[in-house]
C-alpha cells in the first residue's frame, strides 16, 4: 500500500477552494460533458500537496466511477434526482477515497462532507442540509461495511458501461478482457522520450538510482508524480511525455525510414512529430506536420519552440489535400498517420472516455480512419511506406480496418515490422509483428502496464 495522502489543514477545510471541492468540480464537469484536459482546469488555484491529492482524486472517481454509482444504487433507498449533480458528485469522490485511496475513513467521510458545506455560499447551506446529511449517512454506512469487511465485491468488467464489456468479451475473452480493465484501473506511469540518447544520459545522471526505469536508450519511466516542471532540464526542451507505447509507431517507421522527407498526418499535439525531427535530424531531412485543428496546432508549435526542433506546419484538412496547390501533387516514401480513434487504449490516462464514449463512436471512427487511409494511399510514393496506428483496443478500427483497405488497395501489402523496444520483444509482440506487419499493442504487453495501441506498416509496391 502506498503511504497515505495528505488530506487539507483546518486552514482550508472550509474554503471553495478545498482539495475535495475543486476534485468535486473535476467530476461534475465530467458529468456534464467536458473532456477531462478541460475539467482539471479546477487544479489552477490549488498548489503543493492539495493540488496532487485533488488530481489524485477526481482520477481515482473518473476511473472507478462505474462501480461507485453501482456501490451507490446499493446503498440509497431512492437514487437522487438529476438536478442534485453537485452532491453526487461528493458521494463519488467520497466512495472513492474509503474504496479506492489510502485516506484513513474518518477523513473520507467528516472532511468530505465538511468540504460539500464549506464550498457553499451561507445563503445556499440551509438548502443543502439534506443532501449533507444525505452524504454523511451514505460514507458512513460504507465505512460501517469496510469496517466490518462486508463491502460486496464487483466483477473488473463492472467498471465499463454494458455495451464496452461486452465487446471486448467478444474480441478478447473474459479473462483477458478483465486483465485490461484491471491494468486500466491502476494510475499510469509517467514515461519520458527524449531527443536523443546523450539526453537520457544526463537525465539518468540527474536522478537517483532506482527513481527510473531504462525504457529505452532514449526513454525513462519515472517514479515521478509531482509537477513535471521541476524535473531536470525541463526549460532545455530535451524530452516531453509519451507513454512508451504512443512511442512505438514514430520508432517503426525511422527503422525503415531510408531517405527524404516525412509526412506525419494528425500530427497535433506532436509526440510522435518530436520523434520524428529527432530522428531525421542528422539526415537535415524535412518532417511536414499537418492538423486540421487550429488550436491542436498552436499545441503542436508550442512544443516544437521549447524543444528547439523545427518543422513545416500545415493547417489542413487532409481529405481536402487537392486544394493545397504547393503539396497536391507530391508523393512521400514516410507516412505516419496517426488516425483520429475511439481512445479506448487510454482508458487509464483519459477515464473520461468512461462516460462519453458512445457505441456508435466506434462506428463512426472506423468510417473516418478509412477515408483517411485511402487519401494517405494517394499521397504514398511507389515503394513507399504508409504506417497507420491507433490508440484503440477496437478490431473495427485496427485489424479490420487494414484488411479492407488491402481488399480495396492491391498496390499495398503489409511490410515485416522492426525497431521495437526489448521490452516488447520480451512479450512476444516483437515475433507477431515480424510475420504479419501488424502489431496490437495490450495495456499488459510492458511491465508496470502501458497504453492499447494498434499499428501496421503498410508497403506500396513499386
Amino acid at each position: 500500500m502506498n503511504k497515505p495522502i495528505p488530506t487539507s489543514t483546518n486552514s482550508t477545510l472550509n474554503s471553495p477552494l478545498n482539495s475535495r471541492n475543486q476534485a468535486a468540480q473535476i467530476v461534475m464537469a465530467v458529468m456534464d460533458g467536458k473532456r477531462l484536459e478541460v475539467a482539471l482546469d479546477a487544479l489552477n488555484p490549488l498548489e503543493g500537496t492539495q493540488r496532487k491529492f485533488a488530481a489524485a482524486m477526481a482520477l481515482t472517481s473518473l476511473r472507478h466511477y462505474h462501480l461507485i454509482n453501482k456501490h451507490l444504487r446499493r446503498l440509497m433507498k431512492r437514487p437522487l434526482p438529476r438536478k442534485a449533480k453537485r452532491a453526487h458528485a461528493f458521494l463519488i469522490i467520497g466512495v472513492a477515497q474509503l474504496l479506492y485511496m489510502d485516506v484513513p475513513a474518518h477523513a473520507s467521510v467528516s472532511e468530505t462532507v465538511s468540504a460539500f458545506i464549506g464550498g457553499l455560499g451561507k445563503n445556499a447551506r440551509a438548502g443543502a442540509q439534506p443532501h449533507k446529511n444525505l452524504i454523511n449517512a451514505i460514507l458512513r454506512a460504507l465505512s460501517r461495511e469496510q469496517i466490518a469487511d462486508k463491502v460486496p465485491t464487483f466483477a473488473p468488467l463492472e467498471a465499463l458501461p454494458d455495451w464496452w464489456a461486452q465487446n471486448w468479451r467478444n474480441t478478447y475473452g473474459e479473462a483477458q478482457a478483465e486483465a485490461i480493465v484491471k491494468q486500466c484501473l491502476t494510475p499510469p506511469p509517467l514515461d519520458i522520450q527524449f531527443k536523443s540518447a546523450a539526453a537520457c544520459l544526463r537525465m539518468q545522471a540527474a536522478l537517483t538510482k532506482g527513481d527510473y526505469e531504462v525504457l529505452h536508450n532514449d526513454a525513462l519511466r519515472l517514479a515521478h508524480s509531482g509537477d513535471i516542471k521541476t524535473l531536470p532540464d525541463f526549460d532545455k526542451g530535451d524530452w516531453w511525455i509519451q507513454d512508451i507505447a504512443a512511442s512505438l509507431p514514430a520508432r517503426i517507421l525511422l527503422h525503415t525510414h531510408k531517405t527524404g522527407a516525412v509526412l506525419d498526418l494528425c500530427a497535433a499535439p506532436g509526440g510522435k512529430a518530436m520523434q520524428l525531427i529527432s530522428g531525421v535530424a542528422a539526415s537535415g531531412a524535412e518532417v511536414v506536420c499537418v492538423d486540421y485543428d487550429a488550436a491542436r496546432l498552436a499545441l503542436l508549435r508550442d512544443n516544437l519552440t521549447r524543444t528547439s526542433l523545427s518543422a513545416t506546419l500545415i493547417e489542413a484538412d487532409i481529405l481536402k489535400w487537392e486544394t493545397l496547390e504547393k503539396w497536391s501533387d507530391k508523393k512521400w516514401h514516410s507516412i505516419l498517420l496517426d488516425a483520429p480513434c475511439s481512445a479506448t487504449g487510454t482508458l487509464r490516462r483519459n477515464p473520461d472516455i468512461l462516460l462519453h464514449k458512445r457505441q456508435g463512436d466506434i462506428t463512426r471512427a472506423a468510417t473516418t480512419q478509412k477515408r483517411l487511409l485511402a487519401q494517405a494511399a494517394t499521397l504514398t510514393a511507389d515503394g513507399g511506406t504508409l504506417l497507420y496506428c491507433v490508440c484503440s483496443l477496437e478490431p473495427q478500427e485496427g485489424e479490420a480496418q487494414i484488411q479492407q483497405f488491402l481488399n480495396s488497395h492491391p498496390d499495398f501489402a503489409l511490410d515485416p515490422i522492426g525497431g521495437l523496444p526489448e521490452g516488447f520483444a520480451n512479450s512476444g509482440a516483437d515475433s507477431v509483428a515480424q510475420s504479419s506487419g501488424m502489431i496490437r499493442i495490450m495495456p499488459s504487453d510492458y511491465k508496470g502496464g502501458c497504453d492499447g495501441f494498434f499499428i501496421a506498416q503498410l508497403h506500396k509496391k513499386a
